[in-house]
């Protein structure tokens, strides 16, 4: 949960793009980060081995299928998806000759890339940036990954998952608007469409800021923009589940009467521009 400069709530299903497993100020994190901004370590350390990178390096590798950590190399690449992506791209380019390729994208407050030790083939210096080394994004992320890791969180992601699919198909069975409802884990886009079935950005946009009035963040995405996007906090229980889909129903009949009053007037304001009459043409 999140509030505004004026007090008001707001439960966040959308935790910066999912860049936020933990959610927002998680206390483990919140502690780590303090202590080491106490410690007088460098904060910036572009490429260089730091206590914090190396704790950081083996938790990562202690995350990763261990046949694959036995042959692995790890690239630092700035603080974004987009950069890490553009290293694997350039890196397949170097390793394979080929100049095609297809890439999708993320956003982290740290990147970078893991690969086969076969494919190390970088020129020194060909893949470089200033903003590498961020000391307290790896606190941050070490702290992360072991509590993923300790709390054994795959099987309550897998539990909330299945509630909030259940969820979100039981609306779509109450509301025709919502279409195709996918997702893995607690990633899930439910389609909002129009009557003929065809994808509606401007409706799933009216039903995302509803949402928001009502105090619950989500985001839109997808095609046309018609996809409403569910990236909460992998620690979300049912209780928040079971209040977003409340707030999602909430919104769409709310968006449904608006638009719905809206049209009243404007057939009002016709009829009375236009009385019903019968004109006959020689009364032009």
């Amino acid at each position: 949960h999140v509030w505004d400069s004026n007090g008001k709530e707001y439960l966040d299903m959308l935790a910066c793009a999912g860049a936020l497993p933990l959610g927002h100020n998680h206390p483990a994190i919140h502690d780590e980060v303090l202590a080491f901004l106490r410690s007088g370590q460098i904060q910036q350390g572009l490429d260089i081995a730091t206590p914090e990178k190396v704790a950081f390096t083996e938790e990562l590798m202690a995350s990763l299928p261990v046949e694959f950590a036995q042959n692995v190399r790890l690239h630092f690449c700035g603080p974004t998806g987009s950069d890490a992506v553009e290293a694997a791209i350039k890196l397949f380019k170097t390793v394979t000759g080929r100049r095609a390729v297809v890439a999708f994208s993320g956003g982290y407050p740290l990147a970078l890339i893991a690969y086969d030790a076969k494919y190390d083939k970088w020129a020194p210096g060909a893949h470089t940036g200033t903003f590498r080394g961020n000391q307290i994004a790896m606190v941050a992320g070490a702290a992360t990954m072991r509590l993923l890791r300790d709390k054994n969180l795959v099987g309550h992601v897998q539990e909330m998952g299945a509630r909030l699919q259940r969820g979100l198909k039981g609306l779509a069975r109450d509301f025709d608007c919502i279409g195709d409802v996918r997702g893995r884990g607690l990633m899930f886009g439910a389609e909002i469409v129009s009557p003929e079935g065809k994808l509606d950005g401007s409706l799933a946009k009216a039903v995302k800021v509803e949402c928001f009035h009502l105090g619950m963040i989500i985001e839109t995405g997808g095609r046309h923009g018609a996809v409403l996007r569910f990236l909460p906090s992998l620690l979300i229980e049912a209780a928040d589940i079971d209040l977003a889909l409340q707030l999602l129903g909430q919104s769409i009949t709310n968006v449904r009467a608006s638009d719905h009053a809206r049209q009243r007037p404007r057939r009002a304001e016709a009829d009375s521009v236009f009385p019903s009459t019968h004109l006959q043409q020689n009364d032009f």
